[in-house]
């Protein structure tokens, strides 16, 4: 930098000709210490100098989990959907019971042990390794603050054994029936569609009229709908798989003709209620759900007390739905399979990314037919052949 008078700055050691100067640092741990730089050029000490000072390695403390945790999620929120993020924030709560600790106090054991605590207190597999991962990205995300001075405990911590994993299983014969005869109840058509196309919730929120060709008798997938605060987000769909052309069966095409209204251009298929060019608002939809599983009896009730303000306890019933929309989706994958589809093309139905996803469902369809058949050969042995009589 011109202008500068490099020797004012520093000390001279005329013993050893050398410009040098001591300053004070602040340790990863809040401790401080004297550091001394020495050169024979003065313009070299202060370049060098310099470059310390704005690095960072040894001026930065190490901040605790859960701030490493709440800095990590909102750099999320500027680059992830939304949808994605809902399924951070909770689990990373997971980590709770760490989180005063420092980044670099965490160890894989401590890591370890929360994740069998997780495992004991019941938590799924798919809730435990979400926590993992979340962590683990936290991790490679601010480690680059520290140039290199804090390490990645959680790529060692292993899952722990005998995780429970919930699957998610199609609607019995009897609920695919209900569903089909329930297209005329309150939002009925909404679980019709999902069973007819093997759409997401999502997918079929942000579809269009104009989506729909019942000439052609295709529907174009190509937007979707997500919640932020319960308002309807409508953008583009998560991966390239999911963007597709699937075939209108009849049963489909026959309540579309019949829904379709004259005015349909611009117009959304499940619209909010007072506005027909914008998609429904989550509020809205999961009161229709509700009520739609109520009129449909696919709802489980139960007794929840409630205390009013004289103290007195009221007895209530309490509706638990027993059937999702992503159940319609393996309901789709169930109908193909009984219809002789292959897995490829199911796959491109459903807009899986990955066929084994498709895979597992129709191995576990295999297994469930399997279990249904060896059941009527053990009736049929136990009614027709009794056991060996006593000679």
């Amino acid at each position: 930098m011109a202008g500068i008078n490099y020797k004012s700055l520093f000390a001279y050691d005329k013993s050893r000709k050398l410009y040098h100067k001591t300053i004070t640092v602040q340790n990863a741990d809040g401790t401080t210490m004297r550091k001394k730089f020495t050169a024979k050029d003065p313009k070299e000490l202060y370049n060098r100098l310099h470059e310390f000072e704005h690095s960072g390695r040894t001026t930065k403390q190490f901040v605790t989990v859960e701030k490493m945790l709440d800095l990590w999620l909102e750099e999320k929120e500027r680059e992830c959907r939304h949808g994605t993020l809902r399924s951070y924030e909770p689990t990373c709560k997971q980590w709770q019971p760490l989180y005063a600790m420092r980044v670099d106090q965490l160890t894989t054991d401590t890591i370890q042990s929360r994740l069998q605590q997780m495992h004991d207190d019941g938590l799924s597999a798919k809730t435990i390794k979400t926590a993992r991962s979340c962590l683990r990205m936290a991790y490679d995300w601010i480690r680059p603050q520290y140039h290199g001075a804090l390490a990645n405990p959680v790529k060692e911590a292993k899952l722990p054994r005998g995780m429970k994993s919930t699957k998610r299983h199609a609607p019995t014969e009897d609920e695919t029936k209900r569903i089909i005869d329930s297209v005329n109840c309150y939002f009925g058509f909404f679980y019709f569609m999902l069973l007819y196309t093997g759409m997401r919730r999502g997918e079929l929120l942000g579809l269009r009229w104009d989506d729909v060709g019942l000439e052609m008798k295709r529907i174009n997938i190509s937007h979707g709908v997500t919640f932020k605060y319960g308002k309807p987000i409508v953008g583009p769909l998560k991966t390239e798989s999911s963007v597709r052309q699937i075939p209108i069966l009849p049963p489909l095409l026959d309540e579309l003709q019949k829904r379709r209204p004259d005015d349909w251009k611009g117009k959304y298929v499940f619209p909010a209620p007072t506005d027909a060019y914008s998609p429904m608002p989550e509020s809205t939809l999961k009161r229709h759900e509700m009520h739609y599983c109520i009129e449909a009896g696919f709802v489980k009730v139960t007794e929840k007390k409630r205390t009013k303000k004289d103290g007195s306890e009221k007895v209530q019933p309490a509706y638990h739905s027993t059937i999702t929309p992503h159940m319609m989706r393996h309901g789709t994958a169930t109908l193909c399979y009984e219809a002789g589809v292959d897995v490829m093309t199911t796959a491109a139905l459903l807009g899986h990314a990955d066929t084994r996803v498709t895979q597992e469902i129709y191995t576990d369809l295999r297994q469930r037919h399997q279990q249904v058949e060896l059941q009527k050969l053990e009736q049929y042995m136990a009614e027709n052949y009794n056991k060996p009589s006593q000679s």
